[in-house]
């Protein structure tokens, strides 16, 4: 009779056991899933505040969805070979590039917020000069590439009305 108490006790423990995991879920007040061809969207509304530390070897993240951790920045890589000037930012009609010496083989490439491309042209000029009367107030991003892709430099162009 002890043994089938045991054994039952037994069964019931590691069925408890096993019966608990953690699943990715969340409950909040709103969110999706959305699945295209090269792309899959998931997002969650109700959470004001997240953070994320870091300490040498080990990251510790706070929020709903953390397995894909990607950050996207703009970074700065101007060669030391010239400067860039961009300028006037923010701007009304138009925006000067300005280059301590002549570009060679440079490129430059303006992208709307969603990210559509609305420019490219060879940068040739010491002074290069982009009408932004026919774009709505808004803010570009513009990127100058060499060639091969290397990205120079990027920015955030603001066109105000």
């Amino acid at each position: 009779m002890k043994k089938i108490i045991l054994i039952v006790i037994m069964t019931l423990g590691f069925n408890i056991a096993y019966s608990q995991s953690i699943e990715l879920s969340v409950i909040s007040t709103s969110g999706d899933y959305f699945q295209g061809t090269n792309a899959t969207l998931s997002w969650t509304l109700g959470e004001p505040v997240i953070e994320t530390y870091s300490n040498g070897n080990a990251i510790l993240t706070q929020g709903f969805q953390q397995s894909n951790y990607i950050i996207n920045s703009i970074n700065n890589l101007t060669a030391d070979a010239f400067q860039i000037n961009i300028y006037p930012n923010p701007s009304t009609d138009f925006i000067n590039i300005d280059f301590s010496q002549k570009p060679t083989c440079l490129y430059i490439e303006m992208f709307d917020l969603l990210g559509k491309q609305i420019l490219k042209k060879e940068l040739v000029n010491l002074n290069e000069y982009i009408d932004l009367t026919n774009l709505a107030a808004s803010e570009y991003f513009l990127k100058i590439t060499t060639k091969e892709g290397k990205i120079i430099k990027t920015c955030k162009i603001i066109k105000v009305e």
